[in-house]
């Protein structure tokens, strides 16, 4: 019983872990013979914790940068209205805030745990600037759905062999 709680305490704290996510830990974790059910919403439970944690931190962060580097220059408070010297620059930043906007936040969602992992995926999010809010209902969103993949795909293959 205690071997039990602490395997999937493990499981827990392996998908907290950024780098590996529900992808990784749960097919490995019902791969060693533990209940899919339970791994697959364990899994989801430790990556979403620290995922809601590095967005949350993350927000903090950019904002308090961003206030550090208008103090710099002498700015009173940081400004949305201010031109960049480097317009190429600013150019570009604006386009990937436009297509972000117009595709972004769901297409980050979803397809972050698989491409480039979820905490890299809600940190690029939230330095877009996309809604706080938004961004961790969408990036929970898309972990709990490629958790319950992941889930079941693990099931049907576990009982293949």
């Amino acid at each position: 019983m205690l071997e039990t709680l602490w395997q999937y305490a493990l499981v827990y704290l392996s998908a907290a872990t950024p780098l590996l996510e529900v992808m990784v830990v749960i097919p490995a974790s019902v791969a060693v013979g533990l209940h899919p059910v339970p791994v697959g919403i364990i899994a989801f439970a430790g990556n979403a914790t620290t995922l809601v944690a590095a967005i949350l931190g993350g927000d903090e962060l950019i904002s308090r940068l961003r206030h550090r580097r208008h103090r710099r220059r002498g700015d009173d408070a940081p400004s949305e209205g201010k031109k960049s010297t480097d317009h190429r620059a600013e150019r570009r930043r604006e386009r990937i805030r436009r297509i972000a906007y117009r595709w972004g936040l769901p297409g980050v969602a979803v397809l972050g745990p698989i491409t480039v992992g979820s905490h890299f995926a809600a940190l690029a999010a939230v330095a877009l600037r996309m809604p706080l809010g938004r961004v961790i209902v969408w990036t929970v969103g898309g972990v709990a759905a490629w958790s319950l993949v992941f889930t079941v795909l693990s099931a049907f293959g576990s009982s293949l062999f």
